[in-house]
Protein backbone atom coordinates (compact mmCIF):
# COMPACT_ATOMS: atom_id res chain seq x y z
CA UNK A 1 0.00 0.00 0.00
CA UNK A 2 2.87 2.59 0.78
CA UNK A 3 4.75 1.82 -2.05
CA UNK A 4 1.32 2.52 -4.17
CA UNK A 5 0.82 5.52 -2.52
CA UNK A 6 4.29 7.05 -3.41
CA UNK A 7 4.32 5.50 -6.83
CA UNK A 8 1.24 7.58 -6.88
CA UNK A 9 2.53 10.64 -5.96
CA UNK A 10 5.44 10.72 -8.28
CA UNK A 11 8.15 9.04 -5.96
CA UNK A 12 10.55 6.42 -6.81
CA UNK A 13 10.82 3.71 -4.60
CA UNK A 14 13.33 0.96 -3.65
CA UNK A 15 13.15 -2.04 -0.89
CA UNK A 16 15.82 -2.43 0.94
CA UNK A 17 17.01 -4.98 3.21
CA UNK A 18 19.90 -4.42 4.95
CA UNK A 19 21.82 -6.60 7.93
CA UNK A 20 23.15 -4.74 10.66
CA UNK A 21 25.98 -7.16 11.19
CA UNK A 22 27.13 -5.58 7.59
CA UNK A 23 27.63 -2.50 9.18
CA UNK A 24 29.77 -2.66 12.36
CA UNK A 25 27.16 -3.44 14.43
CA UNK A 26 27.78 -6.80 16.86
CA UNK A 27 24.17 -8.07 16.24
CA UNK A 28 22.23 -10.47 13.62
CA UNK A 29 19.38 -7.58 12.93
CA UNK A 30 18.02 -7.30 9.74
CA UNK A 31 15.78 -4.60 8.86
CA UNK A 32 13.40 -3.33 5.96
CA UNK A 33 13.75 0.01 5.13
CA UNK A 34 11.57 1.44 2.13
CA UNK A 35 13.86 4.15 -0.23
CA UNK A 36 11.73 7.14 -1.81
CA UNK A 37 12.81 10.24 -3.87
CA UNK A 38 10.63 12.41 -5.86
CA UNK A 39 11.53 11.99 -9.77
CA UNK A 40 14.08 13.68 -11.11
CA UNK A 41 15.72 13.15 -7.94
CA UNK A 42 18.56 10.93 -7.41
CA UNK A 43 17.25 7.72 -5.51
CA UNK A 44 19.69 6.85 -2.85
CA UNK A 45 21.59 3.38 -2.93
CA UNK A 46 21.55 0.19 -0.86
CA UNK A 47 24.61 0.89 1.93
CA UNK A 48 27.29 -0.84 0.97
CA UNK A 49 28.20 -3.79 3.78
CA UNK A 50 31.49 -2.81 5.16
CA UNK A 51 31.94 -6.38 7.45
CA UNK A 52 32.20 -9.78 6.39
CA UNK A 53 28.60 -11.19 7.84
CA UNK A 54 26.37 -14.14 6.81
CA UNK A 55 23.66 -12.86 4.15
CA UNK A 56 20.92 -11.26 5.10
CA UNK A 57 18.08 -14.23 4.68
CA UNK A 58 15.52 -13.57 1.71
CA UNK A 59 12.53 -11.60 2.74
CA UNK A 60 9.27 -12.56 0.97
CA UNK A 61 8.19 -9.17 -1.14
CA UNK A 62 4.93 -7.60 -1.80
CA UNK A 63 4.20 -9.97 -4.36
CA UNK A 64 3.97 -14.01 -4.58
CA UNK A 65 7.56 -15.22 -5.39
CA UNK A 66 9.40 -11.98 -4.93
CA UNK A 67 11.84 -11.77 -2.76
CA UNK A 68 14.84 -9.13 -1.57
CA UNK A 69 18.13 -10.74 -1.26
CA UNK A 70 20.94 -10.20 0.94
CA UNK A 71 23.37 -8.29 -0.31
CA UNK A 72 26.73 -9.84 -1.53
CA UNK A 73 29.46 -7.93 -0.41
CA UNK A 74 29.64 -9.01 2.96
CA UNK A 75 29.44 -12.67 2.62
CA UNK A 76 32.30 -14.87 4.10
CA UNK A 77 35.07 -15.84 0.89
CA UNK A 78 34.55 -19.20 -0.27
CA UNK A 79 30.83 -20.12 0.94
CA UNK A 80 29.10 -18.19 -2.53
CA UNK A 81 29.54 -19.15 -5.84
CA UNK A 82 27.64 -16.19 -7.14
CA UNK A 83 28.99 -13.94 -10.51
CA UNK A 84 31.77 -11.96 -9.62
CA UNK A 85 30.50 -8.12 -9.67
CA UNK A 86 33.35 -6.72 -7.26
CA UNK A 87 31.05 -6.00 -4.26
CA UNK A 88 31.17 -9.87 -2.89
CA UNK A 89 33.51 -9.32 -0.09
CA UNK A 90 33.24 -6.82 2.89
CA UNK A 91 36.81 -4.45 3.68
CA UNK A 92 36.44 -5.53 7.44
CA UNK A 93 35.78 -8.96 9.97
CA UNK A 94 32.38 -8.09 11.34
CA UNK A 95 32.83 -8.25 15.21
CA UNK A 96 31.83 -10.44 17.90
CA UNK A 97 30.55 -10.24 21.62
CA UNK A 98 34.43 -10.59 22.77
CA UNK A 99 35.66 -7.68 20.88
CA UNK A 100 32.60 -5.33 21.81
CA UNK A 101 32.37 -6.64 25.44
CA UNK A 102 36.18 -8.10 26.81
CA UNK A 103 37.17 -4.74 28.81
CA UNK A 104 34.03 -4.51 30.90
CA UNK A 105 33.68 -5.92 34.88
CA UNK A 106 32.97 -9.51 35.28
CA UNK A 107 29.98 -10.85 37.62
CA UNK A 108 28.11 -13.75 38.00
CA UNK A 109 24.57 -14.05 39.29
CA UNK A 110 24.44 -16.31 42.54
CA UNK A 111 22.98 -19.81 42.64
CA UNK A 112 19.98 -20.13 45.15
CA UNK A 113 20.50 -23.89 45.22
CA UNK A 114 16.35 -24.35 45.90
CA UNK A 115 16.28 -26.83 42.71
CA UNK A 116 19.64 -28.87 43.03
CA UNK A 117 21.67 -28.75 46.60
CA UNK A 118 25.09 -27.01 46.49
CA UNK A 119 28.06 -29.60 46.58
CA UNK A 120 31.37 -29.46 47.44
CA UNK A 121 32.52 -28.80 43.68
CA UNK A 122 29.88 -25.88 43.09
CA UNK A 123 31.57 -24.12 45.93
CA UNK A 124 34.78 -24.84 44.74
CA UNK A 125 33.93 -23.63 41.46
CA UNK A 126 32.41 -20.28 43.22
CA UNK A 127 35.86 -19.56 44.47
CA UNK A 128 37.58 -20.31 41.54
CA UNK A 129 35.71 -18.05 39.93
CA UNK A 130 36.13 -15.57 42.80
CA UNK A 131 39.27 -15.54 42.77
CA UNK A 132 39.69 -14.97 38.64
CA UNK A 133 37.94 -11.71 39.26
CA UNK A 134 34.60 -12.98 38.46
CA UNK A 135 31.80 -10.69 41.14
CA UNK A 136 29.51 -12.62 42.93
CA UNK A 137 26.06 -10.94 42.52
CA UNK A 138 22.63 -11.55 44.57
CA UNK A 139 19.78 -11.68 41.97
CA UNK A 140 16.98 -11.63 44.21
CA UNK A 141 17.00 -7.34 44.24
CA UNK A 142 17.52 -5.05 41.83
CA UNK A 143 19.61 -3.71 40.40
CA UNK A 144 22.06 -6.83 40.24
CA UNK A 145 25.86 -5.94 39.17
CA UNK A 146 27.31 -3.14 39.51
CA UNK A 147 25.15 -0.49 40.53
CA UNK A 148 27.73 2.42 40.96
CA UNK A 149 30.38 3.37 38.56
CA UNK A 150 33.24 1.34 38.31
CA UNK A 151 36.14 1.26 36.39
CA UNK A 152 37.17 -0.44 33.27
CA UNK A 153 37.81 -4.16 33.34
CA UNK A 154 40.93 -2.74 30.82
CA UNK A 155 41.96 -0.31 28.46
CA UNK A 156 40.21 -0.47 24.96
CA UNK A 157 41.00 -4.17 23.50
CA UNK A 158 39.87 -3.70 20.19
CA UNK A 159 38.34 -0.71 17.60
CA UNK A 160 34.96 -1.36 18.78
CA UNK A 161 35.59 -0.78 22.13
CA UNK A 162 37.30 2.13 21.40
CA UNK A 163 34.64 3.68 19.49
CA UNK A 164 32.31 2.72 22.36
CA UNK A 165 34.46 4.46 24.91
CA UNK A 166 34.87 7.54 22.93
CA UNK A 167 34.36 9.92 25.75
CA UNK A 168 37.39 8.97 27.43
CA UNK A 169 35.11 8.41 30.82
CA UNK A 170 36.66 6.26 33.11
CA UNK A 171 33.89 4.75 34.65
CA UNK A 172 31.67 2.38 33.97
CA UNK A 173 27.59 2.66 34.39
CA UNK A 174 24.50 0.98 33.52
CA UNK A 175 26.44 -2.77 33.67
CA UNK A 176 23.29 -4.36 35.89
CA UNK A 177 20.69 -6.28 35.04
CA UNK A 178 17.15 -6.90 36.00
CA UNK A 179 16.09 -9.16 39.24
CA UNK A 180 14.34 -12.99 38.83
CA UNK A 181 12.88 -15.15 40.66
CA UNK A 182 14.75 -17.86 42.23
CA UNK A 183 13.80 -20.52 39.80
CA UNK A 184 14.85 -18.61 36.76
CA UNK A 185 18.33 -17.67 38.62
CA UNK A 186 19.45 -21.06 39.19
CA UNK A 187 18.33 -22.29 35.78
CA UNK A 188 20.10 -19.37 34.30
CA UNK A 189 23.01 -19.88 35.95
CA UNK A 190 23.20 -23.78 35.59
CA UNK A 191 22.91 -23.82 31.69
CA UNK A 192 26.43 -24.65 30.53
CA UNK A 193 29.00 -21.90 29.16
CA UNK A 194 29.02 -23.26 25.93
CA UNK A 195 27.65 -21.82 23.08
CA UNK A 196 23.85 -22.38 21.82
CA UNK A 197 23.31 -24.33 25.30
CA UNK A 198 19.83 -23.84 26.54
CA UNK A 199 17.11 -25.67 28.81
CA UNK A 200 17.27 -28.94 27.47
CA UNK A 201 20.83 -29.22 28.44
CA UNK A 202 19.68 -28.44 32.16
CA UNK A 203 19.52 -31.34 35.00
CA UNK A 204 16.39 -33.44 34.93
CA UNK A 205 15.59 -31.45 38.46
CA UNK A 206 14.58 -28.69 36.13
CA UNK A 207 12.39 -30.65 33.15
CA UNK A 208 9.38 -30.91 35.46
CA UNK A 209 9.45 -27.04 34.74
CA UNK A 210 11.14 -26.69 31.62
CA UNK A 211 9.85 -29.51 29.27
CA UNK A 212 13.11 -30.12 27.08
CA UNK A 213 11.07 -31.19 23.84
CA UNK A 214 9.72 -27.74 23.70
CA UNK A 215 10.94 -24.60 22.43
CA UNK A 216 14.75 -23.37 23.39
CA UNK A 217 14.81 -21.40 26.44
CA UNK A 218 17.46 -19.86 28.64
CA UNK A 219 19.85 -19.76 25.24
CA UNK A 220 23.31 -19.28 25.70
CA UNK A 221 25.28 -16.62 23.26
CA UNK A 222 28.25 -17.40 21.75
CA UNK A 223 31.65 -15.27 22.23
CA UNK A 224 33.07 -15.18 19.06
CA UNK A 225 29.70 -14.62 17.03
CA UNK A 226 27.15 -11.75 17.66
CA UNK A 227 24.23 -10.48 19.67
CA UNK A 228 21.49 -11.89 18.51
CA UNK A 229 18.20 -9.12 17.69
CA UNK A 230 17.72 -7.10 20.62
CA UNK A 231 14.87 -7.52 22.64
CA UNK A 232 12.60 -4.95 24.33
CA UNK A 233 12.38 -7.19 27.62
CA UNK A 234 14.86 -9.34 28.88
CA UNK A 235 13.42 -12.48 30.28
CA UNK A 236 15.56 -15.54 29.80
CA UNK A 237 12.54 -17.71 30.36
CA UNK A 238 10.90 -16.43 27.19
CA UNK A 239 10.69 -19.07 24.40
CA UNK A 240 13.36 -18.69 21.81
CA UNK A 241 15.72 -16.09 23.78
CA UNK A 242 19.64 -16.28 23.99
CA UNK A 243 20.29 -13.87 25.96
CA UNK A 244 23.04 -15.42 28.64
CA UNK A 245 26.56 -14.25 28.11
CA UNK A 246 28.62 -16.60 27.10
CA UNK A 247 31.22 -16.52 29.84
CA UNK A 248 29.50 -14.97 32.81
CA UNK A 249 26.69 -16.97 34.67
CA UNK A 250 23.53 -14.01 34.38
CA UNK A 251 22.16 -12.40 31.02
CA UNK A 252 23.46 -9.50 29.50
CA UNK A 253 23.45 -6.08 31.32
CA UNK A 254 21.74 -2.87 30.31
CA UNK A 255 25.36 -1.73 28.89
CA UNK A 256 25.96 -4.58 27.19
CA UNK A 257 22.55 -4.39 25.17
CA UNK A 258 23.66 -0.72 24.58
CA UNK A 259 27.11 -2.08 23.04
CA UNK A 260 24.42 -4.98 20.55
CA UNK A 261 23.16 -1.12 19.85
CA UNK A 262 26.00 0.66 19.23
CA UNK A 263 25.38 3.32 21.82
CA UNK A 264 28.21 4.35 22.96
CA UNK A 265 28.72 3.98 26.82
CA UNK A 266 28.16 7.97 27.39
CA UNK A 267 25.00 7.56 25.80
CA UNK A 268 22.48 8.51 28.06
CA UNK A 269 18.94 6.92 28.66
CA UNK A 270 15.62 8.00 29.99
CA UNK A 271 13.37 6.96 32.33
CA UNK A 272 9.98 8.28 34.38
CA UNK A 273 9.94 4.91 36.26
CA UNK A 274 9.80 5.15 39.91
CA UNK A 275 11.58 1.92 40.94
CA UNK A 276 14.73 0.96 39.92
CA UNK A 277 13.05 -2.56 38.13
CA UNK A 278 11.19 -0.28 36.09
CA UNK A 279 14.08 2.16 35.04
CA UNK A 280 15.91 -0.76 34.25
CA UNK A 281 12.80 -2.35 31.66
CA UNK A 282 12.41 0.77 30.52
CA UNK A 283 15.98 1.07 28.89
CA UNK A 284 16.23 -2.16 27.76
CA UNK A 285 13.06 -1.62 25.79
CA UNK A 286 14.03 1.88 24.66
CA UNK A 287 17.29 -0.06 23.46
CA UNK A 288 15.18 -2.50 21.77
CA UNK A 289 13.33 -0.59 19.77
CA UNK A 290 16.25 1.31 18.39
CA UNK A 291 17.50 1.16 14.54
CA UNK A 292 21.58 0.17 15.55
CA UNK A 293 23.55 3.04 15.51
CA UNK A 294 26.10 2.01 12.85
CA UNK A 295 22.64 1.14 10.70
CA UNK A 296 21.27 4.48 11.07
CA UNK A 297 24.70 5.91 10.29
CA UNK A 298 25.41 3.94 6.94
CA UNK A 299 21.89 4.43 5.53
CA UNK A 300 22.21 8.13 6.34
CA UNK A 301 25.58 8.69 4.59
CA UNK A 302 23.75 6.78 1.34
CA UNK A 303 20.93 9.62 1.52
CA UNK A 304 23.75 12.33 1.99
CA UNK A 305 25.24 11.11 -1.29
CA UNK A 306 22.16 11.24 -3.00
CA UNK A 307 21.59 14.55 -2.05
CA UNK A 308 24.91 15.88 -3.13
CA UNK A 309 24.56 14.14 -6.49
CA UNK A 310 21.22 15.65 -6.80
CA UNK A 311 22.44 19.35 -5.94
CA UNK A 312 25.61 18.58 -8.13
CA UNK A 313 22.98 17.88 -11.02
CA UNK A 314 20.74 20.80 -10.16
CA UNK A 315 23.77 23.63 -10.10
CA UNK A 316 25.33 22.24 -13.69
CA UNK A 317 21.81 22.67 -15.05
CA UNK A 318 21.29 26.27 -13.87
CA UNK A 319 21.16 28.82 -15.96
CA UNK A 320 23.74 30.41 -14.09
CA UNK A 321 26.49 27.68 -14.98
CA UNK A 322 26.18 28.60 -18.59
CA UNK A 323 27.28 32.48 -17.83
CA UNK A 324 30.70 33.23 -20.04
CA UNK A 325 33.08 34.37 -17.44
CA UNK A 326 33.88 37.99 -17.16
CA UNK A 327 37.63 39.53 -18.08
CA UNK A 328 37.02 41.95 -15.27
Amino acid sequence: MLTRVLLALNYQVSPILAQAGQHGCVQNRPRFFLFAARRGSVLPKPPLPMHVFKPAQRRKLFIEGDFIGGAKRGRMANTDSDDEDGNNFAPHPGFTIKDATSDLPKFDWINPHEVIAQTPADKKTVQTRLASGIKQCDASTTPVGYAEPVPYLTEPQTRYQREMRRSNSSLVEDHVTLRYSSFVVEATVTVPLKPKAGHPDLPRAFHKRLNPNKTRKFGQLDENGPFKTAMTQVSPSSHGSQLLHPTQKRTITVLEAKRAQGFPDSFKLWSDASNAGGVIRQYYKHIGNAVPVPLAAAVSRSFEQALLQSESSRREDSPEAELPVSDD
